[in-house]
């Protein structure tokens, strides 16, 4: 689905370097490039020598991709792998000290942060750090929530973790117990800079799996699943300008012409976004 925002109140975002062809990991174990013509054509140009979960978390650091944890290839046990695509070649960059998968991750002052995620039925609140080829945990910055499957979006030096999905335990009639899946609301802003921990305002629709797009100091959040694994048909901005204000969440659009479900999305041009989903 693609987006034209109105550019008012947007500012120009600045000329980025290259090609801007976006690369697309599928469950298939397989690397596709979109190309951002008229046609908007996809082609698939590597297949990884090596396993890349789709259920890593991905983030841009440099000019590589980098690929942290997600599945082994039975797809029953998280994995600690962290991976490497310059658009021609892969790498194996080590290991973090916990696997996780379904987590988030973002580069910020030059690092990539790690956050959250699930390791063979926990979950992980414990943020890694990867710096200088290294993964060491940052015992300061803790997540305060169990989630997988969320988004985390820097902001100048600030990572913004939200929504997600966890599980918990209730029990029955007879001593019996079962599991219920619930998706986090909340939002949770971390200083990188001066150590520090924030709940913000949370979503007007609990989601997890969605999509997000920075848009100057707005971040978009696109589509996404709820508990029950149902679509959530809406489009939600929060407007960071002034971080301390503690702003809350905006429905910028609900029900759009297309069921949004799984989706990720991302940005090109000064005010225009793609959102990608089943």
């Amino acid at each position: 689905m693609h987006f034209h925002l109105k550019p008012e109140g947007i500012e120009k975002q600045a000329k980025r370097r290259g090609q801007g062809d976006p690369f697309l990991l599928t469950p298939t174990n397989s690397i596709h490039e979109i190309s951002m013509s008229t046609s908007m054509s996809v082609e698939e140009i590597t297949q990884p020598i090596m396993h890349v979960s789709h259920a890593s978390a991905v983030v841009l650091h440099g000019d590589k991709l980098f690929f942290f944890g997600g599945y082994n290839q039975d797809g029953n046990a998280a994995t600690t792998s962290i991976i490497s695509f310059d658009g021609n070649n892969w790498k194996s960059e080590g290991n973090m000290n916990y696997a996780r998968a379904n987590a988030s991750a973002v580069t910020l002052q030059e690092e990539i942060y790690v956050f959250c995620g699930e390791s063979n039925g926990s979950y992980i609140r414990k943020t890694e750090i990867f710096s200088g080829g290294q993964c060491v945990e940052d015992q300061q910055i803790q997540s305060g929530y169990d989630r997988k499957c969320a988004a985390t979006v820097a902001v100048g030096d600030n990572a913004f973790t939200i929504g997600g999905l966890y599980r918990y335990q209730t029990y029955t009639t007879y001593g019996n117990y079962t599991y219920i899946d619930k998706v986090q609301h909340n939002t949770t802003r971390i200083d990188i800079r001066n150590r520090q921990k924030f709940d913000g305002h949370n979503l007007n629709e609990g989601r997890h799996s969605f999509g997000t797009s920075m848009v100057g100091s707005k971040i978009f959040v696109c589509g996404g699943l709820n508990a029950k694994s149902q679509p959530v048909n809406s489009i939600e901005v929060l407007d960071t300008t002034n971080i301390n204000n503690n702003t809350p969440w905006t429905i910028l659009q609900q029900n759009p012409p297309c069921q949004l479900g799984q989706t990720s999305a991302l940005l090109f041009g000064d005010d225009q976004m793609l959102v990608l989903g089943e």
